[in-house]
């Protein structure tokens, strides 16, 4: 059975993140870190959150960005996908996109 939703324990075990660390987080880079809520106002993390935790611990952990730089190089990303899948034709290319930017 494939799990689609994560508690951010669960997170933190993943990614290696403590989780007041992932809390804080979702403040500054609230536009790539958007868990879902349940009813009771628990955290809930796809797989795309998860692996942008870890983009994110990457860059400010082993290659030492500030909050602003992470930002910065996030948004490069982004912008560098978004021209790359504008520019497919095909489903093939846009996988391709996808694979050389992550």
């Amino acid at each position: 059975m494939l799990k689609i939703a994560f508690s951010i324990n669960e997170v933190s075990q993943l990614t290696g993140v403590p989780t007041h660390t992932i809390r804080f987080w979702e403040k500054d880079f609230n536009l790539y870190i958007r868990p879902a809520k349940t009813p009771g106002g628990q955290r809930r993390y796809c797989a795309g959150d998860i692996e942008m935790i870890k983009r994110i611990r990457q860059l400010r952990y082993l290659d030492k960005y500030t909050i602003s730089g992470t930002l910065d190089e996030l948004g490069r990303t982004v912008k560098g996908i978004s021209a790359g899948l504008a520019k497919a034709k095909k489903l093939d290319e846009a996988a391709d996109v996808m694979k050389e930017t992550v």
